[in-house]
């Protein structure tokens, strides 16, 4: 497997906030990307939008926390982060 992708992670905030209702057969449009990279964290940020008309649905994020076998914080790989940092944070704001 990747060794880098089995980095040890924790889940420590997630939230979505719903705006809109989504209506059958609206196609979807999901944008993501990283709101914040620190030393041991990463917030992503999500936005869900109607297609047609680009009106927001939802926004949310989710943050993960590295760790060491011990549970506590610790850097996140570098890989990971070079990986992370070439994810583009969108543009729309929600």
């Amino acid at each position: 497997g990747d060794h880098v992708a089995d980095a040890p992670r924790y889940v420590v905030e997630t939230g979505l906030q719903y705006h809109a209702p989504a209506n059958y057969p609206e196609i979807i449009e999901v944008r993501f990307g990283v709101q914040n990279l620190g030393n041991s964290s990463v917030t992503y940020k999500v936005g869900m939008f109607e297609n047609s008309s680009k009106r927001l649905l939802a926004s949310g994020k989710f943050v993960h926390v590295y760790v060491c076998g011990e549970g506590r914080p610790t850097s996140m790989p570098a890989e990971i982060r070079t990986r992370l940092e070439s994810i583009p944070v969108q543009s729309r704001e929600h």
